[in-house]
């Protein structure tokens, strides 16, 4: 089941294919499981990220747009960009 699962992913994701081009399709996939684990994400970190408006605060959301974006387009694994937003918000 795990090899069918990693073939799913590879084939929607690109993910793992070593190829920086993806197709639309895989692209749209990326990005449309990067917002809601983003959205997740933030959420998670309401507190801190929409309640206070410091200097931190702006520095942490252009660092989690910059993850976000690497995993979108294919330049960062999936699982290991969300693990360090993840723990940004967590720190």
């Amino acid at each position: 089941m795990s090899t069918a699962a990693a073939n799913l992913l590879e084939n929607v994701l690109g993910a793992g294919s070593g190829d920086p081009t993806f197709a639309v399709a895989a692209v749209a996939a990326r990005a449309v499981l990067i917002y809601v684990a983003g959205l997740a994400v933030v959420r998670l970190g309401k507190s801190r990220l929409l309640g206070r408006a410091t200097a931190f605060d702006i520095i942490l959301a252009f660092i989690l747009g910059s993850l976000f974006s690497r995993a979108v387009n294919g330049t960062a694994a999936l699982l290991v960009t969300l693990a360090a937003a993840i723990v940004l918000v967590g720190l």
